[in-house]
């Protein structure tokens, strides 16, 4: 900040330098305006009012930055979840707050405030409409993104004098570029190329100076809040990512406890039908080999008996017979 206040007049580059800013805020700003009157405003067939009630659901998601924070009491909208943030000062720029709480009907709080119109919309709210607008080609997106680039290295030097005439004269050339991009039609783009030829050449004098280097000053702070928003804003999204990720883990874990278990309880249910079917199995033969070998021990015990019964039988005849013989001598 303390640079841009050192800047010296009359020196080339510190006059290029201012020169450049004016450039920005002065004519990149007003082409930027009739560029959204032309895209968004449909060459203002709808107010400017009227464009801000419409979005006002979208713009106070953006702007509260509880962005899960149910926007009435009895709204459709709850737990609506919109992208992007809205700095305070631009939102409060353009709405009323009538009361604290709602009352009827959704946001019915915040109020369009009367008879606000472009011509109030700097450059820094100028970038936000258009890019939340989701009206810009890629090659517009590229440019607003360069423009807003050029802005934040001006007015934020690390010296006095830390730009060549060479760098500068490169910046004035992607400004030009950038700018000329935005304006229609034909007619309207010559009248800013003419605009930004006589700025070059123009001679700021002192007077100017002091208060183009206040602009800065002010445009330095817009750009440090907005940076604060932007890091804000992907904190959040790392957040959610975060806690997304740990829901998604959670859910793994759970899916694959759950199939896990599934495939346990089934192997243990197999396999008990084995068991099952085996122990039937092996009742079956077991029994079906006592039974065999009761038999084959029964008929082995006859054939045993008989065989004692034949020689009882031929010892019994064999002794009648010696009864006999001995009988006779006597």
């Amino acid at each position: 900040m303390s640079d841009i206040y050192q800047m010296t007049m009359g020196d080339d580059r510190s006059d290029d330098h201012l020169k450049i800013f004016k450039c920005l805020v002065d004519t990149g700003a007003d082409v930027l305006r009739s560029t959204f009157e032309r895209k968004v405003l449909n060459n203002n067939a709808i107010t400017f009012e009227q464009y801000l009630d419409n979005v006002k659901h979208q713009f106070y998601h953006q702007f509260e930055k509880n962005r899960n924070k149910p926007c009435c009491s009895r709204s459709p909208h709850v737990n609506c979840n919109v992208n992007g943030y809205m700095d305070k000062k631009i939102f409060e720029k353009v709405y009323n707050k009538t009361s604290e709480l709602d009352t009827r009907q959704c946001l019915d709080r915040f109020k369009v405030k009367g008879g606000v119109s472009t011509d109030e919309l700097d450059l820094s709210d100028l970038n936000f409409f258009l890019w939340n607008s989701n009206m810009l080609s890629p090659q517009e997106k590229q440019s607003l993104q360069t423009i807003m680039t050029i802005r934040s290295y001006i007015c934020h030097p690390q010296s006095t004098h830390c730009y060549s005439i060479t760098e500068l004269e490169n910046v004035w050339l992607s400004l030009e570029n950038d700018i000329l991009l935005f304006a229609e039609p034909y007619r309207y783009k010559k009248m800013v190329t003419l605009q930004i030829t006589t700025l070059k050449k123009y001679k700021i004098n002192e007077l100017e100076s002091k208060s183009i280097i206040n602009e800065m000053a002010t445009e330095s702070e817009k750009i440090i809040r907005e940076i604060k928003l932007e890091v804000q804003t992907r904190n959040d999204c790392t957040n959610q990512l975060m806690k997304e990720e740990s829901v998604g883990i959670k859910n793994c874990i759970k899916d694959t406890y759950d199939k896990t278990t599934s495939f346990i309880n089934e192997k243990a249910q197999k396999l008990e039908e084995n068991h099952k079917v085996l122990t039937t199995r092996c009742i079956k033969e077991i029994k079906t080999t006592v039974t065999e070998d009761g038999s084959n021990t029964r008929l082995h015990s006859e054939d045993q008996r008989r065989e004692i019964d034949s020689h009882l039988t031929v010892l019994k005849e064999k002794d009648r017979k010696l009864t006999m013989l001995t009988g006779k001598y006597e």
